[in-house]
């Protein structure tokens, strides 16, 4: 599949539906670190899921959990011919959007931390770094 040129405008957010998991499993497979199938069906359980699409297909999706004070980002994907067109930066842009100073002020993402590109992305879209093991934490604040 060939990178294109799409613009944020094109790209749709909406709730993710029973019939998108074919699509959910096949960008999530595109990954480093794909989920297995028990991690994605207590995913579908325990998390709110969200798809990126254009031209009525799904390119992307976001994977999150909700806390008092915070949102938790879980998983992050976007299909590998639609890398590098905003997509992702669109699923964060709706993420950012449900942030409040009064209730969420929060975003976090906790990332491995050999997954540099994924590092590099979350900085450019405004998330504070810090090491944590393993991981690094990423948080956006409002």
């Amino acid at each position: 599949m060939q990178t294109q040129s799409i613009t944020t405008d094109a790209v749709r957010i909406r709730w993710a539906i029973r019939s998108d998991i074919d699509a959910i499993l096949r960008i999530d497979g595109q990954t480093s670190r794909p989920w297995l199938c028990a991690e994605y069906t207590r995913s579908r359980r325990e998390n709110i899921q969200c798809v990126a699409e254009t031209q009525e297909q799904v390119v992307g999706f976001v994977a999150y959990s909700l806390f008092r004070r915070k949102y938790r980002i879980d998983r992050l994907a976007v299909d590998a011919g639609h890398r590098r067109t905003g997509v992702a930066s669109r699923l964060i842009s709706h993420m950012k959007e449900k942030l409040s100073p009064a209730t969420r002020n929060r975003l976090v993402f906790d990332v491995a931390d050999d997954l540099l590109e994924m590092h590099l992305f979350l900085k450019s879209q405004g998330f504070l770094a810090s090491p944590r093991g393993e991981v690094i934490r990423f948080e956006f604040f409002v």
